[in-house]
Order: structure tokens, then C-alpha cells, then sequence
């Protein structure tokens, strides 16, 4: 089963920052990189970072000819992903598609009706979820009991494997595949899941229940990136990183004694 992983293209620039980023997609690598540890021929396409139209990208999946076509979205990327899918779709209707991500997640069976390129849906944390997904296609008797898989059976009836369990120990995770995309100026890492806020404004996919990782784990990712990608910069992107205040100093602390700082300029969201 050979897997590629996309980024779909923008309609138009609307956000420079965010529609022409200077970073690889931190979701598609994670997902990359879990995968690729159990074995699995995984590739990816981020038509943003790469600055890739929709002909492009599909030249791309003629080339590489995937089995299986993952897409992450959201809600402000969810047509244009599938419309890349229904490109896809028209070459080749055997290459399976499927969609995750935050738009999916909070509203799945509506997500598959809208969008019917879309063949299966990924709920909520998609590491595990994807990989069973991979392994057991073919087999809609499986899926259908499988967590966090959704899709619309022969007879159009919503299929829900129902909710996966988040995964607790966030150091189990293998870090994600940065080297299967060309140097970066800047990457976007995510050291914790969850945030224990109830703003109005998020839905707050990964859970209020903060699962962080190590001091430890965040420093030998960041050290492989200086060490191997040379980047300019690192974004923490978790929605909280100083909400736990004993290991966000451990971090920093650790980013001095490495030298990272003489390396590389950081920042961070927070609440």
C-alpha cells in the first residue's frame, strides 16, 4: 500500500502567511512519520509549502501513482482539498481518498455527503486511526467497528466506528517525517495536545486534557532539525506552551545549554 499525504494548493492568496508559508505541514508530517515507523510506503505533497497549483499536484499523484491519498483541511481548506480529491477522482477512481483534520472532525457524516470524493473520513487524533484505516482497506466490516473511521456505506447510510482514544503518552509518538520535505526556513512543532480552556471561538479538537511531551523528546527534535534542516526559526505552535511553567523553563533552559539560541530565533502561542 503505497500512501501520499497532502497539502492542497490555495484558491488564491488571501493570508500570505498562511496560504504561502515558509513551513511544511506539521500535521502531514506527524501522520508521515508514524506511519513510515510501522512500515508503510508514505510520501508527501504540500502544494502550499512547494507552491503548487492544482495541475501540478495531480501530475505529482500521476507519477508517484498512490494507492491511497490522505488530505488534511480546515474548514478554510476543506473545498479546496476536494477539489484536488475529485481531480484525483477523474484520473483514477481506484485511488482511495480520504479527508482529517479539525473540519471533519466536527462534522463528519456532513463533510462526506458534501464532498463525495472523499471516500473515508479520519476523526479527531489521526496517527493510529490512519494506520488502521491503511492496513484494513478493502475490508468495510472491519472499518465499520474501527474508531475515529467514518464513510457512507453502498446503501449511503453513515458509518461511525466511534471515538478513538487520544493517545496519553505523547514521547511514544515517533517525531514527524521533517525529511521528506526540502528544507524549511521555519517548522512548526507541536509539544503537548489539549488545552484546558473552553474558548467561544475553538472547538478544541485534541481534547481538554493537556498531554505534553517531554523536555527531553522536544529538545532532540529540535536538535535533529538544527543539526540536519539548519532552519531559521521554530514556532511552538501548541495553543498553550507555558501552561505547565516547571517544563516550559526546562525548555528554554535546555534551548541555552544546547546553544540552539545562537542557532535560531523561537516563539510560541500561549493563552
Amino acid at each position: 500500500m503505497r500512501v501520499l499525504l497532502v497539502n492542497p494548493p490555495p484558491y488564491k492568496i488571501i493570508e500570505p502567511l498562511y496560504d504561502t508559508p515558509i513551513y511544511p505541514r506539521t500535521a502531514i508530517a506527524c501522520l508521515a512519520g508514524y506511519l513510515r515507523s510501522k512500515k508503510v510506503d508514505v510520501h508527501v505533497l504540500d502544494c502550499k509549502f512547494d507552491r503548487l497549483s492544482y495541475d501540478a499536484g495531480l501530475e505529482i499523484v500521476k507519477k508517484l501513482q498512490p494507492d491511497m491519498v490522505g488530505f488534511t483541511g480546515f474548514t478554510n481548506e476543506i473545498k479546496q482539498a476536494a477539489q484536488l480529491a475529485q481531480l484525483i477522482k477523474c484520473y483514477d477512481s481506484s485511488i482511495s481518498t480520504i479527508i482529517g483534520g479539525v473540519h471533519v472532525t466536527a462534522l463528519p457524516e456532513r463533510t462526506l455527503r458534501e464532498f463525495p470524493a472523499f471516500d473515508f473520513g479520519v476523526v479527531g487524533e489521526g496517527e493510529v486511526t490512519l494506520y488502521e484505516l491503511v492496513t484494513q482497506m478493502g475490508n468495510k466490516e472491519v472499518l465499520a467497528n474501527t474508531p475515529g473511521v467514518c464513510f457512507l456505506d453502498a446503501d449511503n447510510r453513515y458509518v461511525y466506528g466511534g471515538e478513538r482514544a487520544k493517545i496519553d503518552d505523547q514521547d511514544a509518538l515517533p517525531y514527524p517525517a521533517w525529511d521528506l520535505f526540502r528544507p524549511a526556513e521555519e517548522y512548526v512543532l507541536h509539544t503537548s495536545r489539549g488545552c484546558p480552556f473552553t474558548c467561544g471561538f475553538c472547538m478544541n479538537p485534541n481534547g481538554r486534557l493537556v498531554r505534553p511531551r517531554s523536555p527531553e523528546n522536544v529538545l532532540g527534535e529540535v536538535q535533529w532539525l538544527v543539526d540536519t534542516m539548519k532552519p531559521k526559526s521554530i514556532l511552538f505552535g501548541d495553543e498553550i506552551f507555558t501552561l505547565q511553567r516547571e517544563r516550559t523553563m526546562a525548555i528554554c533552559q535546555g534551548i541555552i545549554d544546547r546553544g540552539f539560541h545562537k542557532k535560531l530565533h523561537w516563539w510560541c502561542q500561549t493563552h
